[in-house]
């Protein structure tokens, strides 16, 4: 049980004790002991009954009422998840947001890289609004994973159905390509840039960014205005 929830409802749960104590009589405990005399403690504080009405269902119902609060208030993400699958297969722009920066420490990947990548392929969106994966032509899910080129690799209905797959997949192919840019002598911004062209559009790709006449470079800017803009902190 999380600290502040028995923080929350160990003064109720004293009261109830005080209760039930002044409801049964007193008797001395086994071995001689004794237990304290009755009425020694109000079973609850005045200053939360100022009618005098308190009852002991209305305790019990405070508990009830305290626990549902504290449930309700829990996170939804582990707080010290081991892998992916720790976490839900939710995209809620929460969990989303916990899910990318586990796997930027796995992976050991600029955070930043990896949520402008994510945010680019799909706005951090694994399901349409009626429940189907997201796919962009031959691209599905959150990370719009490639299916011709990644489908012998990664189980597909794992990347279409489960986005902690989906994360973890898009993870490790922009690991690969953040290596193999970095190894063609890229650095700072510019590794950013040519990570993400590498992510979209292959190795032959690495140099794209700075090609203003390629088919794809709209690409590579829309990549670079929402890597500087950060929307996703504003979601």
């Amino acid at each position: 049980m999380p600290r502040s929830l028995l923080v929350l409802i160990a003064p109720l749960l004293l009261v109830l004790t005080s209760a039930q104590a002044e409801a049964r009589p007193w008797k001395p405990r086994p071995g001689g002991r004794r237990g304290p005399p009755p009425g020694e403690r109000p079973y609850k504080d005045p200053a939360l009954c100022p009618q005098g009405g308190c009852s002991l269902d209305d305790t019990m119902e405070d508990v009830r009422e305290a626990v549902d609060t504290a449930e309700e208030q829990e996170p939804t993400t582990p707080t010290h998840a081991s892998s992916l699958s720790d976490f839900e297969n939710s995209d809620s722009h929460d969990n989303v947001q916990a899910m990318l920066e586990f796997a930027a420490e796995e992976y050991d990947l600029p955070l930043q890289l990896l949520q402008a990548t994510a945010w680019t392929e799909s706005g951090w969106n694994q399901w349409n609004e009626d429940g189907t994966t997201l796919v962009g032509g031959e691209d599905h899910g959150l990370m719009q994973i490639n299916k011709p080129t990644w489908s012998g690799t990664y189980d597909w209905e794992d990347v279409t159905g489960d986005v902690r797959e989906n994360i973890k997949a898009g993870a490790e192919i922009l690991q690969w390509s953040y290596n193999y840019a970095a190894s063609r002598g890229y650095t700072g911004d510019d590794l950013a840039k040519a990570t993400y062209a590498v992510y979209n559009g292959g190795p032959s790709a690495v140099d794209r960014p700075w090609d203003s006449s390629s088919a794809w470079h709209h690409h590579d800017a829309n990549f670079w205005g929402h890597y500087t803009g950060k929307p996703w902190e504003g979601s």
